[in-house]
């Protein structure tokens, strides 16, 4: 969904096969996702030292 979003908002027009192509997601699951706010943004991803290192630590386990 962030991934989806980042496209929207780095501006220009994308048709839904391109979304998907980028996504590796069919047409229709694109088609499905709820934009019903135009113009809004999600605010940045704000993380204390200790909960960035819980983040790195769980997608490093997460590899393994």
């Amino acid at each position: 969904m962030l991934t989806l979003l980042e496209l929207l908002q780095s501006g220009g027009t994308r048709t839904m096969a391109e979304l998907a192509d980028r996504l590796g997601v069919d047409e229709r699951t694109v088609r499905r996702v709820p934009a019903h706010t135009p113009g809004y943004r999600v605010p940045p991803l704000m993380l204390s030292d200790d909960e960035a290192l819980a983040v790195l630590l769980g997608l490093v386990a997460g590899r393994g």
